[in-house]
């Protein structure tokens, strides 16, 4: 049913439960059906080496209106105030610099890994124990026996919950935050140093400190560098602390700095290289799933990102959403009448408007071709956005005339009951091909419009 009101007023309605799901509103939306700026302030063509939309900062706070050619970018309007909060096309993909989102599609299969840390820490159980009997272990003291009976019977628990719980999350996620990873380190720290040092002979515990060198392993992979330079300053300082009682004993002080130096280099050099190395393979892992998830003409999420950061908005927002699918009206005719420089230009700057003027609640993708897409979980100011403001902030062409774009929106209810993870891709799939129909309306209607429909 056709409808003259402003599409914000038709989301309005929508928001306040007055508006019947099964009626199809159409928004004006359309402002002059194609703008034209006289000859003497026309742009001049964009350029391939013209500045792309900044994916490091935000834009400025007086951002976009027209986006011309000559510029490369966005110039100040109004709509920015009106936006405030809004963030980049990048920024709304990288948080502090690691692209989480895409990480997380990283489903690391862990269980023999898990299996094998909980194995060594019944070895190292199965290390205190020997030191229970043998003479130059606890001896016939009945404190030290007791001290690494206890340490020794905690490695049972302890194994247990390691291989119940899952790494891979750990392993992307290596700050403070991770406390279980934290404890672990500290819990095995503290009991390898606790076994050493009840030993009788520091000789044969100098030797039994090569097995931080184990945890170290652990260390590099799983805790941040402030976690992994205290477990280095603890081992130094065990090693450090038997040292100490060697040279109280009277033994050969050259022979004494000798074992101390190679204990040092065998439990804390291992793990320097190897937080190197898994350093360096998530940061080219890191680029590789950002740059297979980015569409690299304008620098949004392609069509894999969408999908999958769709999916994660719509299951975590229970309540109302919208969906919208964008195509940039005639845009053949613009690449055979002004080349195809232009058109990855008008592709480029669609892009920086839509992200630019979206919330932060918003995905932002381009699906292919002339074809952008758009969930938000603020329905309200992004469809407003979408609605009109986007139609009053075009891209202008060389010759002074302007692009139009044709909007299809989708209004998702709320999900009293959340929305079950099995059903979101479906879901969004549906979402997407609603939007598409009231894009293909507004073509239908004369383009250089928005569509809305309830789901």
């Amino acid at each position: 049913m056709a409808c003259s009101c402003a599409t914000s007023s038709v989301v309005r309605s929508i928001v306040s439960a007055k508006h019947d799901p099964s009626v199809l509103e159409r928004s004006g939306g359309q402002g002059a059906a194609r703008r034209s700026r006289p000859p003497t302030t026309a742009p001049t063509t964009n350029s391939a080496s013209s500045e792309r939309f900044s994916p490091n900062r935000r834009l400025l706070e007086t951002a976009p209106a027209a986006i011309r050619f000559s510029m490369g970018k966005l110039c100040n309007s109004e709509m920015r105030s009106r936006h405030r909060g809004t963030m980049t096309a990048m920024e709304k993909t990288l948080t502090d610099g690691v692209p989480r989102h895409l990480l997380r599609r990283i489903e690391m299969q862990d269980r023999v890994w898990r299996y094998a840390i909980a194995a060594l820490t019944v070895a190292f159980g199965a290390f205190g124990s020997v030191t229970m009997v043998i003479p130059d272990g606890a001896g016939d003291s009945p404190w030290r026996r007791i001290t690494i009976g206890l340490i020794c019977l905690s490695v049972i628990p302890a194994a247990t919950i390691v291989a119940r719980t899952p790494l891979g999350g750990a392993w992307w996620s290596k700050g403070a935050r991770n406390k279980g990873s934290i404890a672990f380190v500290a819990y095995a720290d503290l009991g390898l140093a606790g076994v050493v040092l009840c030993m009788q002979n520091a000789q044969a515990a100098l030797i039994g400190t090569g097995l931080f060198a184990v945890i170290g392993a652990y260390v590099a992979h799983f805790v941040d560098g402030r976690v992994m330079s205290l477990h280095i300053a603890f081992s130094t300082t065990v090693i450090l602390a038997l040292g100490a009682s060697l040279l109280a004993a009277g033994f050969n002080p050259t022979t004494v700095a000798l074992e101390v130096i190679v204990a040092i280099v065998v439990a804390n050099a291992v793990v320097a290289l190897l937080r190197r190395y898994t350093v360096e393979t998530q940061r080219l892992l890191s680029k590789q799933l950002l740059e297979s998830s980015l569409d690299p003409l304008t620098n949004i999420l392609n069509r894999r990102g969408f999908a999958f950061s769709g999916d994660r908005l719509l299951h975590r927002t229970p309540g109302a959403m919208v969906v919208a699918a964008i195509d940039v009206d005639e845009f053949k005719t613009i690449n055979d009448r002004f080349g195809h420089t232009v058109g990855d230009g008008v592709l480029r700057n669609v892009a920086s408007l839509i992200a630019a003027g979206t919330t932060a609640n918003a995905v932002v993708g381009r699906l292919g071709g002339d074809e952008f897409a758009v969930i938000s979980a603020d329905p309200e100011r992004d469809t407003t956005f979408l609605g009109e403001d986007i139609h009053r902030d075009p891209v202008w062409l060389p010759d002074g005339s302007s692009v139009s774009l044709s909007i299809g929106l989708v209004y998702v209810d709320p999900a009293p009951a959340g929305r079950p993870k099995r059903i979101v891709s479906a879901l969004l799939d549906d979402l997407n091909d609603r939007a598409d129909h009231a894009l293909k309306e507004s073509k239908t209607a004369g383009r250089n419009r928005t569509t809305t429909v309830t789901s």
